[in-house]
Formats: structure tokens, sequence, C-alpha cells
């Protein structure tokens, strides 16, 4: 009897050392993550941006530039979180971050915040023509602005940072300013986007008119 009682718990152990025991998988927790995407010129969301998480897609942006991401794993799993920025814009900083699952973890769900850099630049130049009213602002040609009855004018371009742009004042309707037409370039970086073209002109004083003597005659 004893024999046969020792021989069960002996099957018992092995079982619970087979099945039960060694077999037993750590929980799957559900994480969440709420990723937010703005602009680094204006702080403003960006929508369409494009999530990826470990390689697979993981929605896009909202027009509020937001997106609400959930996984599934085990406590400690790390989860790459990848952005892409529409069109229009260049790379993202950064460009990826990680999050992690933390069933222990209490309060809001962690925040990822993504910023993307618009491949244009709007350059803004004050124009200051000290005896040009009047005149035309040219860009590639193009008339995109005119100075007034004080030479004061303001333009706005679009242009990208790193590139390089001129402006021209047109004095082709106004021969007596000198110099005729002049030219400044100006160039786009990453932190300069507002620029000054003061110029000065002379102006040519009319011509006097000869005066002519009326002839007395001459008694003869």
């Amino acid at each position: 009897m004893k024999k046969a009682s020792a021989m069960v718990a002996s099957v018992m152990f092995a079982g619970c050392a087979l099945v039960a025991c060694g077999s037993a998988q750590p929980p799957v927790h559900a994480q969440r993550a709420n990723v937010t995407v703005h602009s680094e010129e204006t702080r403003g969301p960006v929508a369409g941006a494009s999530i990826r998480v470990n390689g697979q897609p993981g929605g896009s942006t909202s027009s509020e530039g937001l997106v609400e991401l959930k996984v599934n794993g085990i406590a400690g799993d790390k989860f790459h979180v990848e952005l892409a920025c529409p069109e229009g814009y260049r790379p993202p900083t950064p460009d990826a971050q990680d999050i992690f699952v933390t069933p222990t973890l209490g309060g809001p769900p962690p925040q990822l915040v993504f910023h993307c850099e618009s491949a244009t630049r709007k350059a803004t130049v004050n124009v200051h023509a000290d005896n040009g009213p009047n005149l035309p602002v040219r860009y590639l040609g193009r008339e995109i602005g005119r100075t007034d009855s004080h030479g004061l004018a303001k333009v706005t371009i679009d242009t990208a940072p790193g590139d390089s742009f001129e402006l021209v004042l047109d004095t082709s309707a106004a021969k007596t300013l000198h110099p005729q037409s002049p030219a400044l370039s100006f160039r786009v970086d990453d932190k300069t986007s507002l620029f000054a073209f003061a110029q000065s002109f002379t102006v040519d004083k009319p011509k006097a008119k000869a005066r002519f003597k009326p002839t007395i005659p001459k008694q003869l």
C-alpha cells in the first residue's frame, strides 16, 4: 500500500514538472502610447504623418497631429516607433523613439513627441528705398511687391533652407534714379528668414532751360 502511494506521488510530481510547473507563460499586457507631431516652425499640429511600430504600419496623425498606439506584449518588451513626415516636410527630429510594456506603471500612457520641419521656408524682406517711391520689387523677373510713397515695401517668398535668392528694385520706369535697378542677394538658413533691403537713390536734377534774350533792333 505504501509502495503504491509512493508511486502515485512520484507520478504527480513528474506531471507537475512536465506540465504545470515548467510550462507557465508570463501574462500578455496591452500597452498604450500617444504620439504627437508638431511643426518645427509654427509649433502647430502636422496631419498625415505616418507611424510605424517595429516596422509595421501603426497609423497616421489626425488633423490635430495625434495618433494613439496600442501594442501587446509581456512586461519589459520594447517597441520601436518610427515617424515619416508627410510630403512638404523634411525628415523628423527625432525620427524614432521606443516604448516599453510597463503594466505596473500607473497614470496616463507615455507621450511621444516628434517634430517635422517644413521643406520650404517663408523668407520675408523689408524694403526701404530712399527716394524710391512706387518701384516694383522683382523676384525671378516677376513683380512680387511695390514700394509705397515713402519707398517702403514688405515681400515674402517661399524658398528652402540653404537656398539663395535675389531681389531687384526695378527703376526702368524711373530713369532719373541712380543706381539703376539695384539687386541684392539673400541666403536662407535654419535660423534666419527675415531680411532687409535698404537702398538710397540719387535723383537727377532737372536741367535748367536756356534763356533767350530778346534782340533789340538796331537803328541804322
